[in-house]
């Protein structure tokens, strides 16, 4: 950008030249000729137009500061011309796990706090427990009441971590398992107990 600004100086000084001299009806010099040709070098350029150019030059800064009216009425509209009125969500469900509204098609936030507290706590136990070196056993997570029901072939190989409460009833077993599964030797479809 600045090798353009220079060349259209150097072009506006030589037009600014062939005016004057037409006016004393004589030939420029050559050392004239040889200044607007050393000038308009891409890689060559005077100093004293470059360090001009950046002290002077402020690109793309606003002029005036914007009022606060014209910024809401560029936000909201104006109600004789263009109105833009804050429009009431009508997309709006109730969880069925915990009975608060939601937009649908998103997470319900008070389901994902409870979720999120709970896991946290479960990775608090987890560092308390483990520490903070890298973990290359799969690491179970059970609740108060659940060792009785593991056999010793499930923890066999794995990092056991007993919680000091009982599971809530809206954490679900599945979410601590693994998702990747060994692939199935059948094609009969065998009802979990997800819900």
């Amino acid at each position: 950008m600045l090798r353009s600004v220079v060349s259209q100086i150097v072009k506006s000084l030589i037009k600014f030249e062939n005016i004057v001299l037409s006016f004393e009806t004589r030939q420029p010099s050559d050392t004239c000729y040889a200044l607007c040709i050393e000038n308009s070098i891409p890689g060559k350029e005077s100093r004293a137009v470059s360090s001009l150019l950046e002290d002077w030059c402020l690109w793309a800064v606003p002029k005036h500061r914007i009022t606060v009216e014209k910024r809401q009425q560029r936000k909201f509209g104006w109600p004789t011309h263009v109105w833009k009125p804050i429009v009431p969500k009508k997309n709006l469900v109730t969880c069925r796990s915990c009975g608060d509204h939601h937009v649908s098609g998103h997470l319900c936030p008070t389901c994902y706090s409870k979720n999120k507290k709970e896991t946290e706590q479960i990775q608090a136990a987890i560092v308390a427990r483990l520490g903070l070196q890298p973990i290359d056993t799969e690491v179970v997570v059970l609740y108060q009441g659940e060792r009785e029901g593991v056999t010793d072939e499930f923890s066999q190989g794995k990092r056991i971590i007993e919680m000091k409460k009982e599971r809530p009833a809206w954490f679900c077993r599945n979410l601590s398992e693994r998702t990747t599964q060994a692939s199935a030797s059948t094609t009969s479809v065998r009802r979990s107990d997800l819900a």
